[in-house]
């Protein structure tokens, strides 16, 4: 049985996706949001992912994949390049094939408790798909955060 995790963000207050979070192309700041969770007993780490189910892509458009966030930690924020170093955070590859934070369209930020460590296991850095097959049967806790994001000067309306 999996536990809940409880995740939020100071950062997005309400439903919709301020536009400085949101990549350069369109028209933000690409900054990285507060994602707060609430740890899980036993957990070896944690792994996030922040994908759009909306985007027109096969299976959505993955944003950020960490693959490895050591489970003493139970935020990313804006300082999060910096925790990188110190905490030996391990980023996976998104949708553009790079390790960046990167349309009305929902992101969906979401946060695992695995019973193993999530440290590289391959030499190379995993995408979503093989950060997900890692984690079978490991997951020891799930939460997501859901926010819209809406691009004023691309929309239609």
């Amino acid at each position: 049985m999996q536990n809940l995790i409880k995740i939020k963000s100071n950062s997005i207050t309400n439903s919709t996706f301020p536009i400085k979070y949101v990549c350069l192309h369109q028209g933000g700041e690409n900054l990285i949001p507060t994602i707060k969770w609430t740890k899980i007993k036993n957990a070896k780490s944690y792994a996030l992912i922040m994908d759009d189910p909306d985007a027109p892509y096969p299976g959505g458009f993955v944003h950020w994949v960490i693959q490895y966030i050591p489970p003493d930690v139970n935020q990313i924020n804006k300082n999060y390049s910096k925790a990188c170093s110190k905490s030996n955070i391990i980023q996976g590859i998104n949708s553009f094939g790079n390790y960046s934070y990167g349309i009305s369209h929902r992101y969906y930020f979401k946060i695992y408790a695995s019973d193993i460590a999530l440290t590289k296991i391959n030499k190379e850095p995993v995408t979503r798909d093989v950060l997900m097959s890692l984690m079978k049967n490991h997951i020891l806790g799930y939460g997501e955060l859901i926010k819209k994001f809406k691009n004023k000067k691309l929309s239609k309306n």
